[in-house]
């Protein structure tokens, strides 16, 4: 997230608060480091979660180092009682999408952050919520108040005062790594940034570093600099992502001869590349795959950035969709250029010495150590370790749901379907309104063909969610793939109502068109629906499909067969809108080319003539 902002209430409480927990200070001669804040953080995925409590309520917050400033969307701050005003005119707050949100100010009573009470604590409300179970993101005006230590694969953010250190290499843990350093341009009230200066085949780049921006993006034109085109050899495109409004952006992968930073370098790697024409901060997004790689100590004093390795790839290129379009009862193959394309990681540095992990001085001792240090693990993707971690943990705390339910994820990224079902028992026989295990095991169940206890689960979840969570987009996505359309629908009504500048709305529209269109009803709101998801991206063939199909509910068939051909343009193998197409066709006259269309449906999905016929579709 960009912009600029003058707001700084809060801060000062911050920092003189978390300064009571004053640690024993790292001394090199004269130079004294003090750690006064340790925030504890949990890795789920490539979100570092810090554990926060907003008037007493318990939620969690992504670290972004990229974010200039503390934030939560609006649906969050219904969810906590949060009221909100104005800002300033002054303000204005651009997402790494390029597009300006509506944002109004919170002001948090009492706000609790590394175990520490904070009185009336401002956080900007608007834009896309980043991920289930999160409650916004803590900014630079918590994170960069002083020198700050980013050790993700330990599980921690510090914060740091240091006295008398202006030339002294600050990685105070470093001992057998190669230590190194890279000048970070100053920060400022407009723009509170950490950045410095890389290289992308030898072509000199900016580099931001975001722990928030979920993996690492070099922008097209950076790329482009770089000798990079996207009709290059070995270049394949990789999905959407998304930024803090209604934008979404389309991202590669491309192969690189090399990518220096400091005295750091990798050699035949590959980079995720975005299209991000009006982010102009910088022109790469060093993200948490970054961080999970390499311990970083950003000295505010210095304007130096120094960082030590920990061993394994630096680049996560495994393609993963923030959030999944909505299932799709019609036509489920997804556009072309939002498939996933899985790719292998790249390459470890090559100038920084022995793969050690930077690891803390002492073996954990606690259950909340062992699960921190297990989440970090199976971020990167290192799942036998992740599960030795989460094994101990939940062996030091029978009685606590959450590492049950981490280890019950780590099962699923394993295929362990079994074991992560006996987890997920056990997450909800401690906690029975655990949301996220609720989902969890709905979702497994249906895959399984257990309609009845997966509905009993979608239920449960329905009634212990808040009313604008964001747990209801996933609840009406599993709702409409058991076949329960109304209670989609209802879920869909409630996460629209409270997210209208979310990322995704144009996607919970399209979906709530399609369940009202299969279920014929409401067709005019429906249509409505699809038109605005149609507005949100036109070159969808998954939502130009279902506007065709609401017209052809409507009896409208010219203009349902100019949606079908519009989504068949893009996509030639869409079996719903061939034989969409075919039935308007036919109810035009044109029965040749009617029935022609719905061969060549037939021929892609051989169960289509029954799957449509099913929502009452015949020609």
């Amino acid at each position: 997230m960009t912009g600029v902002l003058t707001l700084r209430r809060g801060i000062s409480s911050a920092l003189t608060i978390l300064a009571l927990l004053g640690a024993s200070p790292h001394a090199f001669g004269k130079c004294e480091v003090r750690i006064f804040g340790q925030l504890p953080l949990t890795m789920r995925g490539f979100r570092p979660l810090v554990p926060v409590k907003f008037n007493g309520q318990d939620a969690f917050l992504i670290a972004d180092s990229g974010a200039f400033f503390s934030m939560m969307s609006d649906a969050t701050a219904q969810e906590f009682g949060l009221k909100t005003g104005p800002l300033p005119r002054e303000l204005r707050v651009t997402g790494v999408g390029g597009d300006s949100a509506n944002v109004s100010l919170t002001t948090v009573k009492d706000f609790t952050l590394g175990g520490q009470l904070m009185h009336r604590v401002d956080f900007l409300v608007g834009g896309t919520e980043m991920d289930y179970g999160t409650a916004g993101i803590l900014g630079q005006n918590v994170l960069g108040g002083a020198d700050t230590e980013y050790d993700l694969a330990n599980g921690f953010i510090r914060l740091i005062k240091t006295n008398d250190c202006r030339k002294e290499t600050l990685a105070y843990w470093a001992k057998d790594e190669a230590v190194e350093m890279v000048e970070i341009e100053p920060d400022s009230e407009a723009r509170m940034h950490t950045i410095g200066t890389a290289s992308v085949n030898g072509v000199k780049i900016k580099v931001m570093f975001d722990s928030g921006a979920g993996i690492s993006l070099l922008t097209l034109r950076a790329a482009q600099r770089a000798g990079i085109k996207l009709d290059s050899p070995g270049v394949v495109a990789a999905g959407q992502s998304y930024g803090l409004g209604k934008s979404k952006f389309n991202t590669w992968i491309a192969p690189v001869a090399s990518f220096a930073l400091g005295g750091e370098e990798i050699k035949n790697t590959k980079l995720r590349i975005a299209e991000m024409p009006n982010f102009i901060e910088a022109d790469m997004l060093l993200g948490p795959d970054f961080f999970l790689s390499h311990r970083i100590y950003v000295s505010n004093q210095q304007h130096k950035l120094y960082f030590t390795y920990n061993g394994g790839p630096v680049f996560n290129l495994k393609t993963v969709a923030p959030r999944p379009e909505a299932h799709a009862v019609a036509d489920s193959t997804a556009d072309p250029a939002a498939q996933s394309t899985p790719v292998t990681a790249g390459d470890a540095p090559a100038a920084s010495g022995a793969a050690n992990p930077a690891g803390n001085d002492d073996a954990p001792t606690s259950a909340a150590e062992q699960s921190r240090l297990g989440m970090a693990l199976a971020s990167r993707h290192d799942y036998e370790h992740a599960l030795e971690d989460l094994n101990r943990a939940c062996a030091l705390a029978p009685s606590e749901p959450e590492y049950f339910y981490q280890r019950a994820s780590i099962q699923m990224d394993r295929r362990q379907v079994d074991a992560a079902l006996s987890d997920l028992d056990t997450t909800l026989r401690l906690k029975p309104d655990h949301l996220p295990a609720l989902l969890a095991r709905a979702q497994t169940r249906l895959s399984r063909g257990e309609a009845e206890p997966a509905r009993a689960d979608l239920d449960a979840a329905a009634r212990s969610a808040p009313k604008p969570s964001e747990y209801r987009y996933e609840l009406a996505m599993l709702y409409a793939r058991a076949h329960l359309l109304p209670e989609a629908i209802a879920q869909y009504d409630l996460w629209i109502a409270a997210h209208p500048e979310d990322a995704n709305l144009g996607a919970a529209r399209n979906a709530r068109c399609q369940e009202k269109v299969l279920l014929d009803r409401d067709l005019e709101n429906a249509l409505s629906d699809c038109n605005a998801a149609v507005r949100s991206n036109p070159k969808s063939a998954a939502y130009l499909g279902n506007r065709g199909t609401a017209r052809l509910r409507r009896g409208d068939y010219k203009k349902a067969i100019d949606d079908f051909d519009a989504a068949l343009n893009i996509n030639p193998k869409l079996a719903w809108s061939l034989y969409g197409r075919g039935i308007a066709e036919i109810r035009l006259g044109n029965s040749v080319a009617g029935q022609a269309d719905i061969a060549a449906a037939k021929a892609i999905r051989a169960t289509i003539a029954e799957d449509t016929a099913a929502y009452g579709l015949l020609p």
